[in-house]
């Protein structure tokens, strides 16, 4: 299987590319530069009752526990 590397830079998926996308379409979008940043504005932006989904191949940084314990 190719890795990375062997896909022109400017073939790749970029997280940073889909999210100005979809502001450009009006959908409120955001990109994180880590997951600290993330888990700083979930915390901030959720509210009782909220529903959040993770969907990951991984361990997401363990996002999913960070986040249980800083609520």
């Amino acid at each position: 299987p190719k890795g990375m590397e062997s896909i022109p830079e400017k073939e790749r998926f970029s997280s940073f590319q889909l999210v100005q996308d979809l502001r450009y379409r009006g959908v409120d979008a955001h990109y994180y530069r880590n997951t600290d940043a993330l888990l700083d504005d979930l915390v901030r932006r959720l509210k009782s009752g909220d529903v959040v989904l993770f969907m990951s191949n991984g361990i997401f940084d363990h996002l999913p526990e960070r986040l249980f314990s800083a609520l």
